[in-house]
This record gives C-alpha cells, structure tokens and sequence, in this order.
C-alpha cells in the first residue's frame, strides 16, 4: 500500500510539473483590455439589498411589534414597513 501511495505521489508531481503549450511554445496571447480591477457593477448589490432588507425588517418588526411582516410588506422589500403610517391592522394580519 505505501509503495502505491508514493508512485501515486510521484506520477502526480512529474503531470503537474510537465510544461504545457503554452510554456514550450512561443505563442504570447493578446492582451484585453478590461474594466478596473474589482468592478462587478450595480445589478449584484441591488439582487442582494431586498432579501437583507426583508430579513432585517421582519426582525425588527418582531422585536418592536411581536409580529410578522404583512405580505404587502414583503412584497415592497420592507419599505411598507418603514415609510407607511402604521394604522390599526386587520385582523387577518395578526399572527396571535
């Protein structure tokens, strides 16, 4: 078994020491021109900022209001939450 293991070790180290194409020819790729290093842009952020917003508005819904968010709460990314004037909600909203 041991001497499995080091031929094992051995015919991995000669396949990833062993020069490829690119190494014995003389072939030198183009370069392209690409953004600033680092740039992903807006649309990421903006797919990541509802579900947090949801997520942090229902906890602090559950800690101010010992309730859930409503589903039209939800739907608006917790905004309803924080920008509507909070009235008497129905009976169907509540969650005990």
């Amino acid at each position: 078994m041991r001497r499995l293991i080091i031929a094992a070790a051995a015919l991995i180290a000669v396949v990833s020491l062993s020069p490829t194409k690119l190494e014995a020819g003389k072939v030198i790729p183009k370069i392209v021109p690409a953004g600033p290093p680092g740039h992903v842009g807006a649309l990421p952020w903006a797919l990541m900022a509802c579900p947090a917003l949801i997520v942090f508005t229902g906890a602090v819904a559950n800690f101010k209001d010992n309730r859930q968010l409503t589903y039209w709460e939800a739907w608006t990314c917790g905004l309803a939450y924080w920008f509507w004037i909070p009235g008497q909600m129905p009976p169907s909203a509540r969650t005990h």
